[in-house]
């Protein structure tokens, strides 16, 4: 999605971080329909979402004649190319928004961001913190530029979280790689989620699929 405009005030950083932390902490349905591709390219056409079409920059090859489409009513939609997803937006931390790099003659506008384990001001994690048995450490930062790696630093954030406040969960290292195995796909679709909802507002995330 081509941006034409003005590289946005360093006051909009925080504007575009609290508009994402509010998605993830609202808990929004992730909703999942299969479509016929023709059928799913005319109805979007004429009903986008917050704005946006199904497709980026890019569309499915011509063979393919059956669309996986994910919805956060009212935010965003995309084509994706998995069929296993989280339920909501809240099984996703919090996002840090940390710089725009404008590039007007190519009109894009990239929006860098980190990934923490909850989002700023998230009672819920402040209420866990408290009630730990140790003391917490301070929120990691998880620095990524793309959807694998920002998951990867997700649910290792989420692991180490687990160890800290819960010292009777025991996983053996085959139940590690089963569980990051399920969760990867899931947290990968709501970061390209929230990627596309970014486009959808005029800017353009860091994260590379």
């Amino acid at each position: 999605m081509a941006y034409a405009g003005p590289k946005p005030a360093d006051s909009d950083l925080k504007v575009l971080q609290d508009l994402v932390n509010k998605l993830v902490v609202e808990g929004r349905a992730v909703e999942v329909a299969e479509m016929d591709r023709k059928a799913a390219e005319a109805f979007y056409t004429k009903n986008p979402v917050n704005g946006q079409y199904i497709y980026e920059k890019k569309e499915p090859p011509a063979s393919v004649e059956s669309l996986t489409i994910v919805t956060i009513p009212e935010w965003t939609v995309s084509v994706s190319a998995t069929k296993d997803f989280v339920a909501n937006t809240k099984e996703v931390g919090g996002v840090e928004v940390v710089r725009f790099n404008h590039r007007e003659s190519k009109q894009e506008l990239e929006v860098c961001f980190e990934m923490r384990a909850s989002p700023p001001g998230d009672s819920t994690a402040a209420s866990s913190k408290a009630e730990a048995s140790k003391p917490a450490a301070a929120t990691p930062t998880l620095k990524a530029d793309n959807v694998p790696d920002a998951s990867n630093a997700i649910f290792e954030a989420f692991i180490e979280a687990l160890k800290r406040t819960r010292s009777d969960v025991q996983l053996s290292p085959q139940d590690l790689e089963s569980l990051k195995s399920v969760s990867s796909l899931k947290i990968n679709v709501i970061l390209t989620a929230l990627k596309n909802s970014a486009y959808g507002a005029g800017f353009t995330s860091h994260l590379k699929k």
